[in-house]
């Protein structure tokens, strides 16, 4: 996961999916601390490669986050990140 200042000082998250399985998963939506950010139209991740997701998300400087990204095909990864200072 990245956290990224993006232009005219509007942050965003980008979260990396890595799809290890041998089929193709969609991913619908990430869950930031508990909110729900769908995913339009779903981001399609085809078996053994990696996709990665921009979300606009106002973090904050040295802010704990849990994420977790849920598929249509119902996966579900959690992980704990830190922001920078």
């Amino acid at each position: 996961m990245e956290f990224k200042n993006g232009k005219n000082e509007k942050r965003k998250i980008i979260v990396s999916v890595r799809n290890r399985s041998p089929i193709d998963v969609t991913v619908d939506a990430i869950y930031i601390n508990g909110k729900h950010y769908e995913i339009k139209e779903g981001k399609e991740i085809p078996s053994d490669s990696v996709e990665h997701i921009e979300i606009d998300f106002s973090w904050k400087e040295k802010e704990h986050y849990n994420v977790k990204v849920c598929t249509h095909e119902g996966l579900k990864v959690e992980g704990n990140f830190s922001s920078p200072n």
